[in-house]
């Protein structure tokens, strides 16, 4: 809607461009077509989010579990606030090196920061809300999951950029945004009760 991303639903020139690059990849796609790859990404993500959530667990534990516990007595918003910054700051080596926003490795670092602070936001809100950090660790490695669609139904032509699409990108960030701001129309956030 933003003329940001370019969909090809029809031929998944994405998705085609996607799977050449892999290795050995032709012998899988003389054999499976590329429709039946792309239920099977849907399908993973009916999966994928028990696995990640072994890799997720250690970062929620850290920055919802801990961090943001710590810093409680500042106030909520200033503790969801701080350690999202720090997650995303956690993130930085990654982000140089090209991880997440390849067209960007320097503005990555800022573009990240926010990122994890918006998701940070409803993750506290999760983790205050329900005393646990498990719900946090399950959207987490949700997201995780979630995080290579953007590609599979993009345009082969196109270069993605994530600073504009995906969810990494200010595009990406306006659902969750709204989201939170719903929160606070609700009187949901900040949570009157923390657990």
């Amino acid at each position: 809607m933003l003329g940001k991303y370019t969909l090809d639903l029809q031929h998944l020139s994405g998705l085609r461009q996607l799977l050449r690059q892999q290795p050995g990849s032709e012998l899988v796609l003389e054999k499976v077509s590329y429709r039946t790859i792309l239920l099977i990404q849907f399908a993973q993500l009916l999966i994928a989010p028990g696995i990640n959530a072994v890799f997720a667990f250690g970062e929620e534990w850290g920055w919802r579990g801990f961090l943001l516990s710590k810093l409680l007595p500042l106030g909520q918003w200033p503790a969801i606030g701080l350690s999202g910054a720090w997650w995303g700051l956690w993130h930085m080596p990654a982000i140089l090196l090209g991880y997440n926003y390849p067209l960007h490795p320097r503005l990555g670092v800022f573009l990240m920061i926010i990122f994890c602070v918006i998701m940070g936001a409803l993750f506290s809100w999760m983790r205050l809300a329900t005393g646990s950090i498990w719900p946090a660790v399950i959207a987490h490695s949700t997201l995780n999951a979630a995080g290579g669609f953007g590609y599979l139904f993009a345009n082969a032509k196109q270069t993605i950029d994530t600073a504009h699409v995906t969810i990494l990108g200010w595009t990406g960030w306006i659902l969750p945004m709204l989201t939170i701001c719903l929160l606070v129309v609700l009187k949901r956030l900040p949570v009157t009760e923390p657990r």
